[in-house]
């Protein structure tokens, strides 16, 4: 809204008719929630273990501000999902409940107000983990975030990857421009976007914006992964450890088990079996292996 009131006020001194600027509500008239709502979205989008478990602390103090706050309760979903499907702690739930939680926290965010967009979001992210083998109903719900906010880059990039998951990848491309354009800033659409162009081997272009997200936040481990996954395919292993390395640096939990992979992939490249043997068996024992996630190591062969 804030590009909008100012380009008002510009209209005014200059004497042109002012727009009339729809106010932007935030579905809570407690700021304290509002303010704990927004540092829980930043700390889920850092998809590690730690910010997954703040997050959830977060979004648990803005409900118990105000139990109506519908995108409060949405915020829960995604953090609930989150840990679901990357094996991630909470240390006060036991990860056979996380789904029924996850659940119920989208049917409160629903019968708070179901005219919120985020609160579709977060009915989307739960219908994956109930229906993983499909996105048709994820993606109805992500049309109808869309449909009630059309700038809602989260829906737009959700919207992105279940297109992706579909197998289906001009219409994938197309949610990640348009959430982009929304939110040039998208951690989360700058990392799958690389990963987009990496399955599809245009390396070039995947280097581009994982780089573009490694300017925006150098911490992000989706954008690290994306980065080292490419140069390790480019053949370049001196810079794939170091973005594996910074990877391993801040994540933790089951994340460690990507990066040690990924260094086991690059002392392989350079001949030393002996340092890659240990890595792999390190990047397992930090693998849950009868639950593995869907983060979870995988041997790679070949370039």
């Amino acid at each position: 809204a804030l590009p909008e009131m100012t380009a008002n006020a510009i209209l005014d001194l200059v004497g042109s008719r002012r727009r009339i600027t729809k106010p932007v509500s935030r579905g809570t008239k407690d700021s304290v929630a509002y303010d704990l709502f927004l540092r829980g979205r930043y700390q889920t989008d850092r998809r590690t273990e730690s910010g997954t478990q703040r997050a959830v602390s977060l979004f648990r103090a803005a409900i118990a501000r105000d139990s109506s706050f519908a995108e409060g309760w949405a915020g829960l979903v995604r953090t609930n999902a989150q840990a679901n499907y990357r094996g991630y702690r909470i240390p006060d739930v036991p990860r056979d409940r996380l789904v029924a939680l996850m659940l119920e926290a989208s049917e409160r965010a629903l019968d708070a107000d179901s005219t919120r967009s985020y609160v579709w979001v977060g009915r989307a992210v739960a219908l994956r983990e109930i229906e993983p083998t499909s996105r048709q109903a994820q993606l109805a719900a992500l049309e109808r975030a869309i449909a009630l906010d059309s700038t809602n880059a989260d829906a737009w990039y959700y919207s992105g990857a279940a297109w992706e998951d579909s197998l289906e990848p001009a219409r994938a491309v197309d949610a990640y421009r348009h959430a982009l354009r929304l939110d040039p800033t998208h951690r989360n659409v700058l990392g799958f976007y690389a990963l987009h162009f990496m399955w599809a081997r245009q390396y070039d272009s995947a280097l581009v914006w994982a780089n573009t997200g490694k300017r925006i936040d150098p911490a992000h481990i989706l954008i690290r992964q994306a980065l080292g996954m490419t140069e390790l395919l480019l053949g370049d292993t001196a810079r794939a450890a170091e973005d594996f390395r910074t990877e391993m640096r801040v994540s933790n939990g089951p994340d460690e088990g990507f990066s040690g992979a990924g260094l086991a992939d690059v002392a392989m490249r350079q001949g030393d079996k002996a340092t890659a043997s240990s890595l792999i068996g390190e990047a397992i024992a930090a693998t849950d292996t009868l639950r593995p996630s869907v983060a979870a190591p995988a041997a790679r062969s070949g370039p």
